[in-house]
């Protein structure tokens, strides 16, 4: 049995589409963790419908993971290209700025196999002069007022990345593909598109480059969801089978037991029936999806914190995986994907 895990560490090293000088210098000084979500190239409705948990605990699909008056300003993602199956069911963005100032990025990650289970996400507070100059950066960048595409044709199996930005209630979504693997001396459309989404990666990475410490409210510290997106797969589905004394003297990893009372086989779910889940049909056979707040999240958080990505929880005598990915502000679930009414105009 292949792994779809098993390629996991060589994800994010490749998820990068424009500029190995500017975008790998912001995925490396970040430490972003090596996983990428599918439809990302496409980001599809939210979902319509989910269960489970401790009743009324899981947010029905299609509502916002905070409140209705937060939504997204800029957001920054990186998907497809030659990835795991697995590592695209757990793609967040590099970056998000809401309206209310919060900044989120990924911060540093060990860099182990199997990599931690749980993400390492910071969050800031930006004053409005702050997000303001996070907005005129972009506007220099030529990222607002209409959706572009910028393609080249010249090589495969590269990522994508997505720049959603929404100013004057107009969404503009700019993607762009293989731009780092231009040719050298290249000039024209494409070349201009990557040098100025180059600058943009680039001040991002480097915020004193752009504002000034007055326009950081809240220093940056860790971010820690109110809702958490959970996946949930037989073990069987995604791992590969043990291989008998490949490590001489090693001990194979315990399972954690399910800490809720809810089956996961009566959780959420299933992955096939969530809005994107149907990218995953005749994948992980079994696999449901759900996004659990209050007292479910906290017991289920509380043991992803010492687990890794190849964790297997014990539920009802059956092994899972769970791979985890915080619903950030202005998303809706399920599965997490951007809200982006509130910019609807463009």
């Amino acid at each position: 049995m292949t792994s779809h895990l098993a390629n996991a560490p060589m994800t994010r090293r490749r998820a990068i589409s424009v500029g190995s000088a500017a975008g790998a210098a912001l995925l490396a000084a970040a430490g972003f963790r090596e996983s990428t979500r599918a439809g990302t190239d496409a980001t599809p409705e939210a979902g319509t419908s989910t269960t489970g948990g401790t009743p009324g605990a899981t947010p029905a699909a299609g509502t916002p993971a905070a409140d209705d008056a937060t939504s997204i300003l800029v957001r920054v993602e990186i998907g497809g290209g030659f990835v795991t199956p697995a590592a695209n069911l757990v793609n967040a963005p590099i970056y998000q700025l809401t309206n209310d100032g919060r900044e989120i990025t990924q911060g540093p990650q060990i860099l182990i196999y199997p990599p931690p289970a749980l993400p390492n996400f910071q969050v800031a507070t930006l004053t409005d002069s702050g997000t303001q100059t996070i907005l005129d950066a972009a506007a220099a960048a030529g990222l607002v007022g209409q959706d572009q595409q910028y393609r080249n044709d010249q090589v495969a199996d590269q990522p994508t990345t997505r720049i959603t930005v929404v100013a004057d209630g107009v969404t503009a979504v700019t993607e762009a593909y293989g731009l780092d693997m231009l040719e050298p001396g290249t000039t024209g459309e494409l070349a201009d598109a990557r040098d100025r989404i180059q600058a943009f990666l680039a001040a991002l990475q480097n915020p004193p480059s752009m504002r000034s410490p007055a326009e950081v409210a809240v220093p940056e510290s860790a971010y820690i969801e109110e809702q958490l997106q959970v996946v949930m797969v037989p073990a069987e589905a995604i791992l590969p089978p043990p291989e008998p004394d490949a490590v001489q003297g090693s001990e194979p990893q315990q399972p954690y037991e399910w800490p809720l009372e809810t089956p996961i086989t009566d959780l959420g779910m299933p992955l096939v029936e969530a809005n994107g889940g149907e990218n995953y049909d005749g994948l992980f056979p079994g696999a449901r999806v759900a996004t659990l707040s209050g007292a479910d999240r906290e017991a289920v958080r509380a043991q992803a914190e010492t687990a890794n990505q190849e964790s297997t929880w014990l539920d009802n005598d059956q092994e899972w995986v769970l791979l985890f990915r915080p619903v950030l502000p202005g998303e809706l679930i399920n599965l997490a994907r951007p809200d982006l009414s509130a910019g609807s105009e463009g």
